[in-house]
């Protein structure tokens, strides 16, 4: 009998198994603390502990992921330490999509009940979470640069809110009303576009969290 696999081993092993191009190229999960840190990769989980090495192995499995989380900060208990292994995290993590939410006191919840020495002052958690979208920002910044001259399928949802001049679109790095935006500014071959449907578009601009594409096909 061969040796047996390891976690990691056995996580990469399954993401091959359940991956296909059709597929949307998400890695989703709703978390609470790095150390319960989980992504979903199709329909599997995978738990990360914290360690970034197993995001890295994930993307050169599947080019052209996407990895999206969310954290909460200042959940009672929640140390400076505790914080800054959160934050050393997202720095080697670069992660695609982030939102970081704060914590508060809702009556009925366990941690409600929580001794009052406990919990992370107000004024802390929301320094906290502007620190780290600062930190994301940046990320997202030069990783959306990174976007750009690339060709890619998208579908159109049709006249931008923003501007009447431009239009909208996502692609399959893209969930629905909760990522950054694709404005479309040129129809490319053709004179309308149809919303709901796909088309090849060059992405020719980006911005912190959007990005700027041209249709070609």
């Amino acid at each position: 009998m061969g040796d047996a696999m390891s976690r990691d081993e056995f996580d990469i092993s399954v993401i091959l198994a359940t991956y296909t191009e059709e597929r949307w190229q998400h890695l989703v999960n709703a978390v609470q603390s790095l150390r319960e840190q989980t992504f979903q990769v199709c329909e599997i989980i995978v738990v990360v502990d914290g360690n970034p090495h197993l995001l890295e192995r994930i993307r050169r499995t599947i080019p052209g992921v996407a990895i999206r989380t969310s954290f909460i900060v200042g959940f009672p208990g929640e140390t400076e330490a505790d914080y800054k292994e959160l934050e050393a995290f997202i720095t080697a993590a670069n992660i695609d999509w982030l939102g970081v939410f704060t914590y508060s006191d809702e009556e009925g919840a366990k941690a409600f009940e929580l001794a009052d020495d406990l919990k992370v002052p107000t004024r802390t958690i929301q320094a906290r979470r502007r620190k780290l979208m600062k930190l994301q920002q940046k990320i997202s910044t030069k990783s959306k640069s990174e976007w750009v001259g690339r060709e890619i399928d998208l579908i159109v949802e049709g006249e931008s809110e923003e501007t009447e001049l431009l239009w909208e679109g996502r692609t399959p790095l893209h969930a629905p009303e909760i990522d950054g935006k694709v404005f479309i500014n040129d129809f490319g071959p053709h004179e309308a576009l149809v919303p709901g449907t796909f088309y090849r578009a060059e992405i020719t601009e980006s911005h912190d969290y959007d990005v700027v594409a041209r249709i070609i096909e």
